[in-house]
């Protein structure tokens, strides 16, 4: 079953690292083949609070692919580049749409 993986950002505080980010964590991706649902700065709250102005939505094949990469040595190495360019956030993996039963 499809998983998708979430992460947010509260605030991007250092442009040119998150950008670094985005090319080394681009190479990482190749053997998990996930499919970019969601990468945006624009965030609207229309019901309760949400701290995040970035989101980034990630669709993978299954839970193994998504944990995969995310614990892979090639991910690992790289994603402190994240964790410098940005303020707050978070990150969860949720299973796809399923109906009752099935």
């Amino acid at each position: 079953m499809a998983v998708y993986m979430m992460f947010w950002q509260e605030a991007v505080t250092d442009e040119a690292g998150l950008a670094e980010y985005s090319r080394q964590a681009g190479g990482t991706l190749g053997p998990y083949s996930p499919i970019p649902r969601v990468v945006t700065d624009k965030v609207d709250v229309v019901e309760g609070e949400w701290p995040a102005g970035r989101m980034v939505v990630l669709e993978f094949e299954n839970r193994e692919k998504a944990l995969g990469w995310y614990n892979s040595p090639e991910y690992s190495a790289v994603k402190g580049l994240r964790h410098a360019a940005t303020k707050g956030g978070g990150g969860i993996i949720v299973d796809a749409f399923q109906m009752p039963g099935q």
